[in-house]
């Protein structure tokens, strides 16, 4: 279910505010069912 984790890596490579813009859309429920988890939870995964 989903993208894989090298598609989601390829696709952000390079990009700064990758983490902070995949934080948001998790948190958000973009796309997706909404995360609900902390902050700090959500960063460590994307991470």
């Amino acid at each position: 279910m989903g993208a894989s984790f090298k598609s989601i890596a390829a696709k952000y490579k390079g990009n700064k505010d990758a983490e902070k813009s995949i934080v948001a859309r998790l948190k958000a429920g973009d796309g997706h069912p909404k995360v609900e988890a902390s902050e700090a939870d959500l960063d460590a995964i994307v991470r």
